[in-house]
């Protein structure tokens, strides 16, 4: 759907930076259909009229609302400096951060829309913390996350060279649960999760507590090398190389600055699951539940391999709820 006053929302567009920009398009997409309905631009709307959008963003995520709210509030004062607002008046200044709660969507905090996570993640400072949310979202993993452990810049790289229609094809390797010996598998993920990888190994040092620590000397040396993810240099471990702890640490960061909304590595594997079975949907936002081999096969979840179909069905219905309140997609038949 096209922005409502479209013309004076690029005008505005056009004096925002280039990294907030897409942010911006979101809040102009999401306010869209109410505008339309109300006939009047967002920045035209009463208190009432607020609290509605609020609940139509339909979000489990409060930062989410603060983002959307900090936004609309820039967006109406550039419109009373323009003289296109009716009154002077900001009435999203009257929305504060304390009355955000009962605007949230409390069934939906096992699962993200993807809108969801971009936004959670904005404000995420470390490439190597962003690039490993990304890859869980969108399926590497493997046993105790040894697909993010023994990533090599090398491996993204390569990846480069094997481009398909909807991304690019990179070989993963992964240690085996009983045996120890390691698996290799092909699995296609987006360029913009190539380039976070990119940035990751790229990065030289860590910011600790995601740029906010309070401590004189606030950051730590990465070790160099040429996995992807590597730890700080005052770890023992002379390669950098991770490992699950790593990862559960990364979380802990995560939450800390999402302020509890995102504390689980099962939540961002879970909105990656919906996010991927959404993509299955045809154009009536239906999906089969034989199709769901594609998501297991992302994800590496277990299947009953004498009957699958049964696996697909249960995981249909784990996630059927989740997938209909972020993607309003359904299942043609359980």
């Amino acid at each position: 759907m096209a922005f409502y006053n479209h013309f004076f929302k690029e005008e505005f567009l056009s004096t925002v930076s280039e990294k907030n920009r897409y942010y911006y398009r979101s809040l102009f997409n999401r306010s869209a259909t109410l505008e339309q309905q109300l006939n009047k631009d967002l920045y035209n709307f009463t208190d009432a009229e607020v609290e509605i959008f609020l609940y139509s963003i339909n979000t489990s995520q409060k930062n989410t609302l603060v983002t959307y709210l900090n936004q609309a509030k820039n967006y109406c004062e550039y419109a009373i400096e323009k003289g296109g607002k009716i009154s002077n008046i900001n009435v999203f200044k009257s929305f504060s951060y304390g009355s955000l709660d009962k605007y949230t969507a409390k069934h939906k905090m096992k699962h993200l829309s993807k809108n969801d996570l971009e936004i959670a993640l904005k404000d995420i400072v470390n490439s190597n913390d962003f690039a490993l949310y990304v890859a869980l979202f969108e399926g590497v993993g493997g046993f105790e996350y040894t697909e993010l452990s023994e990533l090599k810049i090398d491996d993204v790289r390569e990846a480069y060279n094997n481009p398909v229609e909807d991304g690019y094809v990179i070989e993963l390797r992964s240690e085996q649960k009983h045996s120890k010996e390691i698996k290799t598998r092909k699995l296609t993920v987006t360029k913009n999760l190539l380039k976070y990888l990119e940035q990751s190994h790229a990065q030289k040092t860590y910011l600790l507590k995601n740029g906010a620590s309070e401590f004189t000397k606030n950051e730590r040396d990465i070790i160099d090398g040429s996995y992807v993810f590597r730890n700080v240099t005052t770890t023992n471990r002379p390669d950098g190389k991770i490992d699950k702890q790593f990862i559960y640490r990364k979380i802990k960061v995560l939450s800390e600055a999402t302020e509890g909304e995102i504390s689980s590595i099962s939540t961002l594997i879970n909105s990656g699951v919906i996010y991927y079975m959404y993509l299955l949907a045809d154009e009536d936002n239906k999906i089969d539940v034989k199709d769901l081999k594609y998501v297991t096969d992302r994800f590496g979840l277990s299947v009953n391999s004498l009957s699958p179909h049964s696996s697909y069905k249960t995981l249909a219905k784990k996630h059927k709820e989740a997938l209909e309140v972020n993607y309003g997609a359904s299942f043609a038949s359980i």
